[in-house]
């Protein structure tokens, strides 16, 4: 861990762009600024997250986003963060179809912050838990509507299931879900749609960073 912000070093930066899930881990938080997110990119997000909680946490205030963005990270898209304990379980989990902010950084600052105190699933997260949290931000694309459910794969898409104005969303490659109808069926648990209720089926596909948390 480096105590103290600042710029960073060329090798700092390098290390970043090389490693950069390892690197932001050891650099420690208050690194991640504008320079690091530069150097990474949208891989920064899942850091960013991190941070945004624990200020949030600790201060009770909304992080600023980086005042120096990667090109990519000025990008509007829609996006969802999850949280998950040391042992692989979930969280926190918030997000949404459509973009609400002005680019990725401050979407991620947004749902972070939700996935932590709002998730009515769970309790808020606390300040200790904060370092040991494996931070997933799963980026979306957007929905395109299927007309079967053969068009599903929960390998890679994720699934919109919608019924006037109920609507379950399920992200791709989730633990226990194997196959389409599966996929499909919790969609709509979720939603209070019952089974045999006509839906209409979309589809998305997501770029997904992942940082692990600290073990100590």
């Amino acid at each position: 861990m480096v105590d103290g912000a600042g710029p960073l070093t060329t090798r700092a930066a390098a290390w970043l762009r090389r490693d950069p899930t390892r690197a932001a881990l050891a650099l420690g938080v208050a690194l991640l600024t504008g320079a690091a997110v530069a150097a990474m990119g949208a891989r920064a997000l899942p850091e960013l997250a991190r941070q945004a909680i624990r200020t949030y946490i600790g201060e009770r205030r909304v992080a600023h986003p980086p005042a120096d963005l990667a090109p990519e990270v000025h990008d509007r898209a829609a996006l969802f963060v999850t949280l998950l304990t040391p042992a692989g379980e979930l969280r926190g989990c918030i997000g949404s179809l459509e973009p609400t902010t002005d680019n990725l950084a401050t979407e991620t600052i947004d749902r972070a912050i939700a996935a932590a105190t709002a998730d009515p699933r769970f309790a808020p997260v606390t300040a200790a838990e904060v370092p040991g949290l494996t931070i997933e931000v799963s980026i979306l694309t957007p929905p395109e509507a299927v007309d079967s459910i053969d068009a599903l794969d929960p390998r890679r898409y994720g699934v919109v299931v919608e019924d006037g104005g109920r609507r379950g969303v399920l992200l791709p490659a989730l633990a226990g879900i194997d196959d389409a109808d599966r996929q499909v069926a919790v969609a709509r648990r979720k939603a209070g749609i019952p089974p045999g209720q006509q839906v209409r089926l979309s589809r998305f596909e997501v770029v997904k960073y992942r940082s692990t948390g600290r073990s100590d």
